[in-house]
């Protein structure tokens, strides 16, 4: 593997990571509810 694949590779990692990791966190939280997200958020410390 060449340095520029591997370059490319880390960039593309990097753009899922950042991008849509909290995407797809946004759309399970959204999917939950709030309601129900509230009622978790309220037994923690």
């Amino acid at each position: 593997m060449s340095e520029v694949d591997k370059r490319t590779e880390w960039r593309s990692f990097l753009l899922l990571v950042v991008f849509l990791a909290p995407a797809l966190t946004i759309a399970i939280v959204g999917g939950y509810g709030v309601h129900q997200l509230r009622g978790v958020l309220y037994w923690l410390p």
